[in-house]
């Protein structure tokens, strides 16, 4: 591994070569530039689709597949469970375990939400938890903390343990506030308009579990 403080190194024909006279071979390159995006070893037409928010899923390149961002984008909410969901989708991409956006330029908002970046990423992994298919966190998966095991349920790259983590994270932010019957009845009206039938089973298994 080299590290240096000098300007950045230019690539050509999969050699890195540096301002102090050394080169070398890479498998990959971790660009650390902290919180302001900046990709000086980038010719300028690359550089703009990250500055400017045009990713596809706020990952891949508009024009270039193999070329890809994890961690560029404002968002409020945290951080790291959306990275490593960023990060396992482009895996599953690159791997061709799910199929990847049709190319072309597409815009995000300034400031992204955590539910609606991580549901969409969630969703192109193929790793939105099934609370039907687990009773007894069927409300914790709906009304719960997000904690990071939640996405470990299913798909690429689920875990057998993530049930005792999810249920632990669950534990530890202490206990869930009962679903109220409005709730439920919101939760059952968003099933039926969405055509979500395992969101429906959820529902009535939550009522059912909470005597609502």
């Amino acid at each position: 591994m080299q590290t240096s403080t000098s300007p950045a190194p230019f690539f050509a024909g999969g050699v890195a070569s540096f301002a102090d006279g050394s080169r070398g071979r890479f498998d990959a390159v971790i660009a650390a530039t902290g919180y302001e995006p900046s990709f000086p070893f980038l010719p300028p037409e690359l550089r703009s689709p990250a500055r400017g928010a045009t990713l596809r899923r706020r990952t891949l390149h508009p024009a270039f597949a193999s070329l890809a961002f994890v961690g560029h984008f404002r968002m409020n909410g945290p951080y790291l469970p959306v990275l490593e969901l960023q990060a396992r989708w482009l895996a599953a991409c690159w791997a061709g375990e799910v199929e990847a956006p049709t190319p072309g330029r597409t815009r995000a908002p300034r400031v992204d939400s955590y539910h609606g970046l991580v549901a969409e990423l969630a969703g192109a992994l193929g790793a939105v938890p099934r609370p039907a298919a687990r009773p007894e966190l069927a409300a914790a998966l709906v009304f719960g903390p997000p904690a990071p095991a939640r996405w470990r349920l299913d798909g690429p790259g689920s875990r057998p343990e993530a049930v005792a983590d999810f249920a632990a994270a669950v534990e530890e932010f202490g206990p869930l506030v009962p679903p109220c019957a409005a709730g439920l009845a919101r939760l059952r009206s968003l099933a039926e308009s969405l055509g979500e039938p395992e969101l429906a089973d959820a529902a009535a298994e939550i009522e059912r579990l909470a005597d609502v």
